[in-house]
């Protein structure tokens, strides 16, 4: 299983959320901020991680 190739280039993923006031807008980044990969992760293999619950099972 690959997610393919990156080719030097920045992994990035956008996100746009919309008609958040500021207080919202606030904790929607700090939940996503509290959930990134470290460095350390993102350089692991992907067997680390495949089959691991995400909490978003039924």
């Amino acid at each position: 299983m690959t997610a393919g190739r990156w080719n030097g280039a920045r992994r990035r993923t956008r996100i746009l959320v919309t008609g958040a006031d500021a207080q919202t807008r606030s904790r929607i980044e700090r939940a996503f901020h509290d959930v990134l990969l470290t460095e350390h992760e993102v350089g692991m293999p992907a067997s680390v991680w495949l089959g691991r619950p995400d909490g978003l099972e039924p």
